[in-house]
């Protein structure tokens, strides 16, 4: 009989304490840390799969960072850019468009280099988003 209630005690015990976080799990503050490390490895390891022209790779990777929630500005561009990229070499025009609208709406001043500005696939279309949100604007 002892042993029995000596094991309730125990469980009730337990089950008191059970709302308590446990002290191995991570602050969440810890887990923005980590998310935030995770999104910006993300994002360089898009970046380089497109320099490889390894694009289905480059584009979920890229992805996954902004769905981890880069927080940095510049980063946000650089990941619409390359996605802007990877949707104009496989002509979905709209979706590049899109892609383009959500650099300029992360950084209202995004260009591209010259260089990319003359791209036959993605320049145009850079061009005529530009002038879109230069209309929006007056």
């Amino acid at each position: 009989m002892m042993r029995l209630i000596s094991l309730a005690l125990l469980l009730v015990s337990l089950a008191a304490c059970s709302h308590f976080p446990s002290f191995g799990s991570p602050s969440a503050a810890e887990q923005e840390k980590t998310a935030h490390k995770k999104a910006k490895q993300d994002l360089a390891t898009g970046i380089a799969y497109y320099e490889d022209a390894n694009y289905i790779a480059a584009q979920r990777a890229i992805q996954s960072a902004l769905n981890l929630g880069l927080t940095d500005r510049q980063d946000k561009v650089e990941a619409r850019k390359y996605l802007a990229f990877i949707a104009c070499l496989n002509q979905r025009q709209a979706e590049c468009k899109n892609q383009f609208r959500a650099a300029f709406e992360a950084d209202p001043k995004f260009t591209l280099s010259p260089a990319e500005i003359g791209h036959p696939l993605w320049g145009p279309v850079f061009k005529s988003v530009r002038e879109e949100q230069a209309r929006k604007t007056k």
